[in-house]
């Protein structure tokens, strides 16, 4: 049985989409930018605020850090507004709890949130949780992944890496560490399995049964 699971944040174990996409507005807003709607938010999420708010920008690169300072702010007092859990995500890590299995966050998103987040709505049922810091390359770059997993002290093979974007599918591939993709997130299960998903969950509980199904291997 798998004995640390690290999760995606965004999309994976919390529906951020609404504070995010008001934050992304409010920061473009401020240069003149129409809003955009949710769903174009949601095809820009996932690397990191600098790219959300770069995209969301377009040709008005001049404009980057002004916005991303202004997208912080603003991310930083709304952080909580409209977000909540996933249904079923509570549950499941209490029941990985109970299991002896360790569950820890590795995110995108800047480290304030992920920390803030993380603390307010799971408590302690996460350990490590970790977000874009400085001198840290981004995911897909496994760098963070090998961080965490060596803070734990586990070997590779017996952690799991689950998230809900190419992203997170590439991290894990470099990594050489069994994922797992969920179609409950801000991509659809047709492009997880596109962009070479091999597992795809449809409800938290799934990700129970397989770590009590497997051993270490679930590709």
């Amino acid at each position: 049985m798998k004995k640390l699971v690290i999760f995606d944040l965004d999309g994976t174990l919390l529906d951020t989409l609404d504070d995010l996409a008001a934050s992304a507005n409010h920061a473009v807003g401020t240069v003149g930018v129409a809003p955009y709607t949710r769903e174009e938010i949601r095809s820009f999420v996932g690397n990191g605020a600098n790219n959300l708010i770069r995209l969301c920008l377009g040709e008005r690169v001049e404009a980057l850090p002004a916005c991303v300072a202004a997208f912080r702010a603003y991310y930083d007092a709304h952080l909580c507004d409209a977000t909540k859990p996933y249904e079923g995500i509570v549950e499941l890590l209490r029941q990985l709890d109970g299991a002896g299995v360790k569950c820890a966050v590795l995110s995108n998103k800047p480290d304030f949130a992920v920390e803030k987040l993380c603390r307010r709505y799971f408590g302690n049922l996460l350990g490590i949780c970790r977000g874009q810091q400085e001198g840290v390359p981004l995911k897909p770059d496994p760098a963070a992944l090998f961080g965490i997993v060596s803070d734990y002290g586990f070997p590779k093979e017996d952690c799991l890496y689950v998230g809900d974007s190419d992203v997170d599918i590439e991290t894990a591939r470099r990594a050489g560490m069994d994922g797992v993709a969920v179609s409950w997130g801000f991509r659809p299960k047709e492009e997880l399995i596109k962009k070479g998903a091999t597992v795809v969950i449809d409800r938290p509980q799934e990700l129970l049964q397989l770590i009590q199904r497997f051993s270490n291997n679930l590709a």
